[in-house]
């Protein structure tokens, strides 16, 4: 399996590359008037952040994420954003500490070559300069903040009944 740069955004504003297959929508899908313009699960992500095309640094940052989960629902979990619940939170942060390494990561590349063509050596992850695959502990913090604040957008714009990330946690978890 070779996982595939999803979201490109050179040109200041996110876009697809090529768009992910479609899906049905999930359980969580909401029939309320949505505010969004966004047709499926997918287009809620390019919407939520070109909130952000105004601050490149935060895109940035924001598409790496987005682009690591979308990739991980696709490849590992075959759901869209709308069928995710708790347990698929809990999932994909400890995927975050250990993704399969032949898979997921490689050594630090840009996502583009010069001329404008994909760079087959870009991986989701990188390696550290221990040749560890994963993210830190804090990274993965802020991971699931941008994924909090995403389904949080999604909520505000009734496109999903609820936040799979807020879910009360019981004791000593």
């Amino acid at each position: 399996m070779i996982i595939e740069p999803l979201i490109d955004i050179r040109s200041g504003k996110a876009k697809f590359i090529t768009a992910p297959y479609a899906m049905e929508s999930g359980y969580n899908r909401s029939d309320e008037a949505c505010t969004l313009n966004a047709d499926n699960d997918w287009d809620t992500i390019i919407e939520f952040l070109n909130e952000y095309k105004g601050s490149p640094k935060t895109l940035r940052s924001y598409t790496s994420e987005m682009e690591r989960f979308i990739s991980w629902l696709i490849y590992e979990k075959k759901i869209p954003i709308s069928a995710i619940k708790r347990s698929h939170a809990a999932d994909y942060m400890e995927f975050l500490k250990n993704p399969e390494p032949q898979i997921w990561c490689g050594h630090r590349a840009n996502k583009f070559k010069k001329d404008g063509r994909i760079n087959k050596d870009w991986f989701p992850f990188s390696y550290s300069k221990e040749d560890l695959c994963g993210l830190a502990d804090a990274t993965t913090r802020r991971s699931r903040k941008i994924l909090d604040s995403y389904f949080k957008y999604l909520v505000d714009n009734n496109y999903l009944y609820g936040n799979p990330l807020i879910a009360k946690r019981t004791k000593g978890q």
